[in-house]
């Protein structure tokens, strides 16, 4: 059995999809991300199902380096996820319900 959350696989140059195995939050999304690419740098943007920005996060070398707070944001659950960039650079987009 697999114990990973989730995987991206690249869609395109550059551009990648995330594949999830079980549900996942935002708040473990962001944990994985920062614990297992702790030398990487970027934005994660979180919508809603109707593509309202609800949350966003800018992350560096493992730790959260300003954020726009909405707490209940994390513990919505993500149904797609893509990231763009290459290298070290990655920015997330999450949609959420």
């Amino acid at each position: 059995m697999n114990n990973k959350l989730f995987e991206f696989n690249q869609a395109a140059p550059n551009r990648y999809i995330a594949h999830f195995y079980r549900e996942c939050t935002v708040a473990e999304f962001l944990k994985i991300i920062l614990e297992t690419k702790p030398e990487d740098y970027g934005c994660i943007v979180i919508f809603d199902s109707k593509d309202y920005p609800l949350d966003s996060y800018h992350y560096k070398n493992g730790k959260i380096i300003h954020n726009f707070a909405n707490e209940e944001a994390d513990e919505k659950t993500i149904h797609f996820a893509f990231g763009n960039g290459s290298g070290t650079s990655m920015d997330y987009t999450l949609t959420v319900s």
